[in-house]
């Protein structure tokens, strides 16, 4: 039997109407099932949650306001299908604490799994019965009673303690209630089987800040089924017309091939394969670049295409691969309770910063990196080239809701942030350029909103929401027209000020129109960015926003390919029963599988990936979250896989360089979010992962002596104009005194990478 829905209000200002029901069918008592799916994590297979329904009752806005979607009916819930191993990868208890919708992000409390902490609301006339207590490892008590209802989480996605608002997620939740003042009871997760013999409420919750307007049910309906999520995206079939990218050569990535978390079954390499001096080469000069080769030297950093192969070319005019490292940080990263585990261990191992830092330095030359990544410290910044990151959008990271891009006062706070960077930056000769942004929200990922419809929701005085609809005016000639390809309960153009006035998109043709508004507010925002930071320097390099590889659809990249001087693309290996999720996650995006390649067609620009990374489970973290990525074995796996992986890269003609995440290991109590893995080249005592260290050396040298065989002939430069020259393109071997045989013969030991 499906379930009824119903939008429960808040204020007046947030009441809403959910766009589609499930109605009740069948006798008042039947079984019904709710699958728990989202296209950015494995659906819990074969976990369906049995569900007996009795009477559907309405639910009072005084227990449960805001924006709770709420399915409203007594039930009992048996998750004893959920299986153990399921039960650790995807299930994880929280507790929601008393006062939603406004409740502090501090109050939402992440425990371990089979351990919660419940506080029981006990209306009058109301009585649980039947909550079951058996001894268990890992049970635990209540502490403490509130007057009003806590809510039970599971399929707990991340929490965002830093936010001023909090997380926009869907969660499967139920409310437990008591009459009286009972003591303390004993919840047990039985390895995986718990049974609730309660009156209850089972509902998707999707907590967000309070919005003007409507908020869209973030799913479908489907027979016997909700599902949560990105499932409520609809799909053509057909390929939105001129947004596919041109065919290329692949440089397919390897990816996991199980379906768990941690495996001794995958397609990495078990451990490194090119002998540590197979690339052995020297000469660089004092920011990296490689001396073999004289290309135009500028001041700057810039890039060149060198017979066909993109480059950075360094001040100096030597060619630069940027092996970078994200997070270099003194303090590490503190975990979800302010616990600084790395911090304290480089405190008592180094005293000060300073003295960190100059360590840090001499270990990235002995690794082989060259430049500091995305948030690290600015006491590197006189020493390493580095890449700064701006922050323009004021993005909320946990939503993905932006600012409105159409607002002027949008433009001129971008304006302000460029010009205050560039009085910093603008003049040291070590800053390579700026990235606008980090992981922007311009698709569907686990944030489920649409550009468009995040947009149609906005006031109707809104710049961004008059700028929707004069898009749709000039794009169709008629309303009638727009209203053939969309379904809607407005009759005019002025009728869309209503944002509950569009419920679906019926065509390729809306499917169309929603993909040109996601371009037009890519070409708003690259427009704004790009003339901001080149205003306020004119001299280095424009990046763009560091992109999320997989769900970063066409109309985006061809709105950036305009504008930035290198695209970023922050690419982690995934596990491959995502795979086909994102693939149809928007008829925008490029194929999963070998989306860098796509991505590089279209652009026709060089490439850096800007974030990766790989753990493994015998540095004794959970990495358990993010649970998209694979977790390999051991840390020689981790090496070999490192290897595979810039040899894929390497294998191209335009990936211009990779930045590590991270320098150091996350917490093992997790950070603000959760993330909780081995991430790092160093743990959190500061002691380094040799193996992998190892390696990043050997492949830093690999892509010089592979990359210049053979030497360069001619050139085509990008990028900011050149301020003065240098001598014609040359190569005089590894160094101004070397000849050029140590390139030529590490070439003949390891031949240049094929893919």
């Amino acid at each position: 039997a499906g379930l009824a829905l119903a939008a429960v209000p808040g204020s007046a200002a947030t009441q809403t109407e959910l766009d589609g029901t499930c109605a009740v069918s069948g006798p008042a008592t039947e079984s019904g099932s709710v699958l728990i799916s989202h296209p950015m994590l494995p659906q819990i297979t074969g976990a369906d949650l049995p569900i007996t329904v009795a009477t559907t009752t309405e639910v009072p806005d005084a227990i449960n306001p805001g924006h709770l979607i709420h399915v409203a009916a007594d039930v009992e819930l048996d998750l004893s299908t959920i299986a153990t191993d399921v039960l650790e990868q995807r299930v994880k208890p929280g507790v929601i604490a008393a006062g939603f919708p406004t409740l502090a992000p501090s109050a939402w409390v992440e425990l371990d799994l089979h351990a919660v902490t419940i506080d029981v609301a006990h209306p009058a006339g109301t009585v649980a019965t039947g909550i079951p207590s058996a001894s268990s490892p890992a049970s635990a008590t209540t502490a403490g009673w509130t007057p009003d209802s806590v809510r039970l989480t599971i399929d707990h996605l991340s929490v965002d303690t830093r936010a001023p608002q909090p997380p926009a997620t869907a969660r499967l939740a139920w409310t437990v209630s008591d009459g009286g003042d009972p003591p303390p009871r004993t919840l047990t997760f039985d390895a995986g089987a718990v049974t609730f013999e309660a009156t209850v409420s089972v509902g998707l919750l999707f907590y967000d800040a309070p919005v003007v307007g409507a908020v869209s049910a973030p799913w479908t309906c489907h027979p016997n089924q909700q599902h949560a999520g990105l499932a409520a995206v609809e799909v053509v079939s057909d390929p939105v017309p001129s947004t596919t990218a041109p065919t290329s050569t692949s440089s397919t990535l390897p990816t996991s091939t199980t379906m768990s978390t941690s495996t001794t079954s995958t397609t990495w390499p078990a451990a490194p394969t090119i002998p540590p001096d197979a690339c052995r080469i020297d000469g660089f000069d004092a920011y990296g670049g490689f001396t073999g080769v004289a290309l135009d030297a500028t001041g700057y950093f810039r890039t060149e295409r060198v017979d066909d192969r993109w480059w950075l070319v360094d001040p100096d005019g030597h060619p630069f691969f940027s092996q970078g490292i994200n997070h270099a940080t003194f303090v590490g990263t503190p975990d979800k309770y302010g616990a600084t585990p790395y911090h304290d261990a480089a405190v008592a191992r180094y005293g000060t910063q300073e003295a960190w830092a100059d360590a840090q330095v001499e270990r990235m030359d002995a690794w082989g990196y060259n430049t500091l990544g995305a948030w690290s410290d600015d006491v590197f910044f006189d020493d390493k080239p580095y890449v700064l990151l701006l922050g323009l959008t004021g993005q909320d990271f946990a939503t993905g809701r932006m600012q409105d891009l159409f607002e002027p006062a949008w433009e001129t706070g971008v304006r302000a942030q460029a010009d205050a960077a560039a009085a910093v930056h603008a003049d040291n000769s070590m800053l390579v350029g700026y990235w606008s942004d980090n992981e922007l929200h311009f698709g569907p990922d686990w944030r489920e909103l649409h550009l468009f419809d995040d947009y149609l929701a906005r006031p109707a005085t809104a710049a961004g929401k008059q700028a929707l609809l004069t898009f749709l005016q000039d794009r169709y000639p008629s309303f009638e027209a727009f209203a053939d390809d969309v379904t809607t309960t407005a009759t005019s153009w002025s009728g869309l000020e209503d944002p509950s006035s569009v419920t679906g998109w019926t065509t390729t043709g809306g499917e169309a129109t929603r993909a040109a508004w996601v371009g037009a507010v890519a070409e708003r925002y690259f427009s704004v960015t790009e003339g901001a930071v080149r205003d306020a320097d004119p001299n280095h390099l424009f990046f763009g926003p560091r992109f999320l590889a997989q769900t970063t659809g066409t109309p985006v990249l061809a709105a950036a390919a305009r504008h930035v001087d290198v695209a970023s693309f922050n690419l982690y290996p995934l596990r491959p029963e995502l795979i086909e999720p994102l693939r149809n996650a928007d008829p925008t995006y490029l194929p999963v599988d070998d989306a860098l390649a796509a991505q590089a067609a279209l652009l026709d620009k060089p490439i850096l990936i800007s974030e990766w990374s790989f753990r493994a489970a015998d540095s004794g973290l959970p990495n358990k979250w993010p649970p998209l990525f694979p977790t390999l074995e051991t840390q020689a796996q981790r090496a070999g896989a490192y290897e595979a992986y810039v040899q894929a890269l390497l294998a191209t003609d335009w990936v211009v360089g990779q930045h590590w995440f991270e320098h150091a290991d996350e917490p093992p109590a997790g950070r603000f979010d959760g993330e909780d893995s081995n991430f790092g080249l160093v743990d959190n005592d500061d002691e380094p992962y040799p193996l992998l260290t190892a390696v990043s050396k050997v492949m830093h040298d690999c892509a010089y002596t592979r990359l210049l065989d053979p030497p360069p002939s001619s050139t085509t430069t990008t990028g900011p104009t050149p301020t003065s020259t240098a001598a014609p393109a040359s190569i005089d071997g590894g160094g101004p005194t070397t000849s050029a045989a140590a390139p030529a013969s590490a070439a003949t030991v390891q031949p240049r990478f094929t893919g």
